[in-house]
């Protein structure tokens, strides 16, 4: 009962999963996930340093399972461009008739082609996942918010609650004074780096210790590799892996 008490008083007092052990953190993620009913398996949450605590997140994955859960059905009721700023309504609906409002903004103002496209379906992705996290009385952010918030880090942690890497931090510029950042970043600054995963060969560009996919021409987007990619399971520590997988794991790194 002790170890329980504490583990809530961190959690919930300091509000910082950095303050927990390993073991705690995993304890912790899956009281979280079996409270809501989720599957942890899925990775439905994601760690990100914030004014300097660690932090749960709300992944694609998260969502999906919570409108599953509650059957809920999301439907857009506008688009707008006001400013320069490109704002999407999504409304939410179960069966029993309550409904719930969020929006989803961007600016875009200065875009063009793909970095303009790219941030209005941004704007309605946001949309959907905010109003089904605020539908679900789930306070917390969607990591399609995340990349727009100054010195806010993704941090990757295995699934024995190790930390195992932190990206770089995304402090917004001083000055001059820009427009928001799109949802594809410029070409790779010093500190990124063009690759192909050595998993499945598509293109990514590294950021610290985090690979995010591209569009395809050297640009990053806002989107992490371990996202899509279908050998993202051959790179995450295991202490048992099975035979199969250590077949096909080797194969990889021997390529």
């Amino acid at each position: 009962m002790s170890t329980a008490l504490s583990l809530i008083e961190q959690v919930v007092v300091q509000g910082d999963l950095a303050k927990l052990t390993p073991p705690q953190r995993v304890e912790y993620y899956h009281r979280v996930c079996e409270s809501l009913g989720l599957n942890p398996l899925t990775r439905p949450f994601q760690y990100l340093q914030l004014n300097g605590k660690l932090q749960l997140y709300a992944s694609k994955d998260c969502t999906e399972q919570l409108r599953k859960r509650d059957n809920i059905s999301v439907t857009i009721v506008s688009r707008e461009l006001v400013e320069g700023v490109y704002v999407v309504t999504a409304r939410a609906e179960n069966d029993h008739g309550r409904r719930d409002e969020a929006i989803g903004a961007v600016a875009i103002e200065g875009l063009k082609g793909d970095n303009r496209a790219n941030a209005m379906m941004k704007a309605e992705t946001k949309a959907k996942r905010r109003v089904t996290l605020s539908f679900a009385g789930l306070g917390m952010l969607d990591e399609t918010e995340t990349s727009s918030i100054p010195d806010a880090r993704v941090v990757t942690i295995d699934e024995h609650g190790e930390i195992i890497g932190t990206s770089e931090s995304r402090s917004l510029p001083a000055a001059p004074p820009q427009p928001n950042p799109s949802p594809v970043s410029e070409q790779p600054t010093k500190r990124e780096r063009i690759a192909k995963c050595r998993g499945c060969a598509a293109e990514i560009v590294w950021v610290g210790t985090m690979p995010y996919n591209t569009n395809g021409h050297g640009q990053r987007i806002e989107q992490t590799h371990w996202e899509t990619c279908p050998k993202a399971h051959l790179f995450r520590r295991t202490k048992r892996p099975t035979a199969a997988e250590q077949a096909e794991r080797d194969e990889v790194f021997d390529n």
